[in-house]
């Protein structure tokens, strides 16, 4: 973003993640794109990052414990176990966030998947086209979504020509598309 966000991230005002946030929210064309960035911005993301960063280098610490002490005191088998339940919860969560099952396929029934799937489908958008035999009404299809006469149909005799022109990022409703 700029000078102002670097100093916020080198100070440890704002971490890497929040910084995206607010880039995100910069390059923001629809109302979903800024929600999202917004709850980028909140540091939920980070927070997480930090929390399981935490937790495996917990994890490494009671590991190397068992290496260098285990056999003397008798603990190897028990703090191994521990250690590989915690390592399974911190993997099960990052995998929640990103949106996959256990065999790291993606899934979309995550609440915590919007980081990566619904994100980059909010974030890139999706780009469409209308393809059909003239007349069809792709046009007016076009004019209804965008709310407004974003394609611009002109008569010239016995044809009709459509600007090429793209109407620019739309907002669909997905509940209620011709809203």
């Amino acid at each position: 973003p700029g000078e102002f966000s670097r100093r916020g991230f080198d100070a440890g005002k704002m971490d890497l993640t929040q910084v995206e946030g607010l880039a995100d929210l910069l390059a923001a064309e629809t109302t979903a794109q800024r929600q999202l960035a917004l709850e980028q911005m909140d540091g939920k993301l980070g927070q997480a990052l930090e929390r399981w960063r935490k937790d495996l280098i917990r994890c490494l610490a009671h590991t190397e414990a068992v290496i260098d002490f285990g056999e003397d005191e008798g603990i190897a088998d028990a703090v191994a176990e521990e250690v590989r339940a915690e390592v399974q919860r911190v993997r099960a969560e990052i995998q929640a966030c990103l949106g996959e099952q256990g065999g790291g396929e993606p899934t979309h029934m995550s609440t915590a998947g919007r980081f990566r799937s619904c994100g980059e489908l909010i974030r890139e958008g999706v780009r469409v086209a209308l393809i059909g035999p003239p007349n069809a009404g792709k046009s007016s299809l076009m004019n209804e979504l965008a709310g407004r006469e974003a394609v611009i149909v002109s008569s010239t005799g016995d044809r009709e020509i459509t600007s090429n022109r793209p109407p620019g990022p739309l907002e669909i409703d997905p509940q209620d598309p011709l809203k």
